[in-house]
């Protein structure tokens, strides 16, 4: 992040506001064939994980996982805890 970022002066550099259009265009082409990538992938995955160790252990691995999911914007310190800096 940019050192001078803040939520009451944002500046281009903060909003992504000076990136060529190309790179954002590219970019928002991307993202859904990302997430669709990383679905296919966990239902090709998943289904013999999920059969060769049971229903009950397959709940908890999804639900450990799940929780560690949730937690790691903060653990790699992408939220910001200020919350006056807090967008």
């Amino acid at each position: 992040m940019h050192p001078k970022c803040t939520a009451a002066s944002p500046s281009p550099k903060c909003t992504g506001a000076d990136l060529p259009s190309a790179t954002i265009t590219a970019a928002a082409a991307a993202f859904p064939a990302i997430i669709a990538s990383a679905n296919m992938g966990g239902r090709l995955l998943w289904g013999p994980v999920s059969d060769a160790v049971g229903r009950q252990a397959s709940f908890g691995i999804f639900g450990a996982n799940a929780g560690s999911l949730l937690l790691l914007p903060l653990a790699t310190g992408m939220v910001g805890v200020d919350p006056r800096t807090a967008l």
